[in-house]
């Protein structure tokens, strides 16, 4: 249930501070104006202003790529556990390293990661 939770809030947060705030333009209030007035206008805005952030964007998913790999090796628990099987046994160091943090790394995030990905393929 968190995870769900955690991946609805998240996915609305990536939507709005990753793809649409860089499309916004230069003033965000200018824009808000623009869409109070005519709501159907922001097809007009996203045409103007997204040419002109197709190079990061394209970096953005490149990273993105190289990101979800190393999230999918879980080098992260893999480290703690080379470190904790020097200090304990390892059945102890798997028991200390197995957890990772839901927050970052649980499955309502990945999800969101992967869609935000999606979106913006959809998007160019």
């Amino acid at each position: 249930f968190a995870q769900h939770k955690l991946q609805f809030w998240f996915f609305v947060f990536q939507l709005i501070f990753v793809v649409l705030v860089t499309t916004v333009g230069k003033s965000l209030l200018e824009e808000a104006k623009k869409l109070v007035d005519a709501p159907t206008s922001v097809f007009t805005i996203m045409a103007e202003n997204v040419p002109s952030v197709t190079h990061y964007y394209m970096t953005y998913l490149v990273l993105q790529w190289s990101a979800h790999a190393m999230e999918m090796l879980r080098y992260m628990n893999l480290s703690k556990f080379l470190f904790f099987k020097v200090l304990f046994t390892p059945e102890e160091a798997k028991r200390l390293s197995e957890p990772e943090n839901q927050d970052s790394f649980g499955f309502g995030a990945r999800s969101v990661n992967l869609s935000i990905n999606v979106v913006l393929g959809i998007l160019f």
